[in-house]
């Protein structure tokens, strides 16, 4: 699940409002929780392996969401908040160049928060 906004606050706690309606998950917070693709390597096998650990899903709070772009491969079970302004047309094509080149097991959600 992407969210796209202009204010990362509104953005930031629309991503934290939609993890608490997931209670059922444990949540994992980017660059808080894990940092590095091996350690979220871990984290799905673990899930995979036992049927008995708590599923998770990944909240990347906008702050660091470009770095989640570039050094993630797969996401699954993510909510990614993105803060960009409309008219920034540069970001926008280099958020859409990085999502072109990773592989998504999500359903997508666009949410423009003014």
């Amino acid at each position: 699940i992407m969210i796209f906004g202009e204010n990362e606050i509104d953005v930031d706690n629309f991503s934290a409002e939609l993890c608490d309606l997931m209670h059922f998950r444990k949540e994992l917070i980017y660059y808080t929780d894990f940092v590095s693709e091996i350690e979220y390597q871990n984290l799905c096998k673990n899930e995979e392996i036992d049927y008995n650990s708590q599923r998770i899903i990944i909240r990347c709070p906008s702050s660091v969401a470009l770095k989640a772009l570039n050094n993630i491969k797969n996401f699954k079970s993510w909510v990614i908040g993105i803060e960009i302004q409309i008219k920034n047309q540069q970001k926008i094509k280099l958020i859409k160049q990085l999502m072109r080149k990773k592989y998504f097991l999500i359903t997508w959600f666009i949410l423009f928060a003014y």
